[in-house]
């Protein structure tokens, strides 16, 4: 059995843009999560769904 490899964080140098993309459809996924649990429970369940971004009610409950 293989360990485990080896991760790093790593920190683009000052100046330098990351890449980060955020997809609209998939920050309304976790919006509708978040409102659909009720406000007197401690646990929030969020989970990842990819929508199809040429289908505009994909993200709709």
């Amino acid at each position: 059995m293989l360990p485990p490899p080896e991760t790093t964080d790593q920190v683009p140098p000052a100046g330098v843009a990351d890449k980060a993309l955020v997809v609209f459809s998939q920050i309304a996924v976790v919006v509708v999560v978040l409102l659909a649990v009720p406000a007197n429970t401690f646990t929030v369940k969020v989970t990842s769904e990819v929508v199809a971004p040429h289908d505009p009610f994909a993200a709709t409950v």
